[in-house]
């Protein structure tokens, strides 16, 4: 089965909350990146146990944190505020469904959190500025958990999450860079974190428009990239459309994508020890 899952949580500094939900991910982890400026850790997913582990990691969630005490610079929900579940292969798409419907009733049922699906004509976007508002969830509570927010929840295609850090002499002209790449297919932010000004960028459609295209946008803008940076893993027909001279700068490699980390054995997806 080619479905992967890729839980976005709002923690990103205490390491030992990560490591406890490190733990509770269990032998489907196959990769972490978390980020104190953001205050987020985007899991990935995978193999046989996928959704028991996932339903681990959000217990572990909802046992843990309170989103009414979370700082960041990145937008959110909820405490476990993004829940996507990515087919790799066409084939497996009813699967993917199967497995989003399932998660949604956990959701609703065993922690009765409010859910947005961001898969049926509403963007995630949308679901971030209409929430509560102009939009009510389509499953769960009418109004946020008290210590759990909410979680967008989607069956969607691949997408790289991928961020530059880039030359911006001011807050103004990161704002302006945002506005100029963002389209259809490219979601931009602009953050100021703890090294400069960051773009931030979800590519929707990675295999016209991938993390080389983004790059080379950004030098043409103007601006110079000064550090790449990966969200997660890519789909391997995304790495496909990088060149090899290219993976260096842009901090890629044969092991950045679902396809690789699947490949391994459970017992050596991930380190299960949290980087230094």
């Amino acid at each position: 089965m080619s479905v992967v899952c890729v839980p976005n949580i709002s923690e990103g500094r205490d390491r030992r909350q990560l490591q406890r939900l490190v733990t509770a991910a269990g032998p489907s982890l196959l990769d972490l990146h978390f980020d104190p400026d953001h205050n987020r850790s985007v899991f990935s997913l995978g193999g046989t146990s996928l959704y028991e582990d996932l339903c681990g990691l959000a217990w572990v969630v909802a046992r843990d944190l309170d989103i009414s005490r979370h700082s960041g610079v990145h937008p959110r929900l909820g405490a476990l505020d993004v829940v996507p579940f990515v087919p790799l292969l066409p084939s497996d798409s009813d699967e993917a469904e199967r497995l989003t419907a399932q998660f949604e009733e956990f959701l609703d049922k065993e922690l009765s959190v409010p859910v947005f699906r961001y898969d049926q004509g509403v963007s995630l976007p949308e679901v971030r500025r209409r929430a509560f508002k102009s939009l009510a969830p389509t499953a769960g509570p009418s109004t946020p958990h008290p210590h759990l927010g909410a979680t967008a929840l989607a069956c969607r295609p691949p997408l790289v999450a991928y961020n530059i850090l880039v030359d911006a002499p001011t807050s103004l002209e990161l704002r302006s860079l945002v506005l100029a790449l963002r389209s259809p297919i490219v979601r931009t932010l602009g953050f100021h974190v703890a090294k400069g000004y960051q773009l931030s960028a979800n590519l929707i459609s990675p295999t016209l428009y991938g993390p080389c295209q983004l790059f080379q946008d950004v030098i043409a803008y103007g601006l110079r990239p000064l550090e790449c940076e990966l969200v997660g893993l890519l789909p391997s027909q995304v790495l496909a459309t990088i060149p090899l001279e290219l993976y260096e700068v842009l901090n890629v490699n044969s092991w950045s994508t679902f396809e690789a980390r699947l490949s391994l054995t459970p017992s050596h997806n991930y380190e299960h020890d949290l980087p230094s």
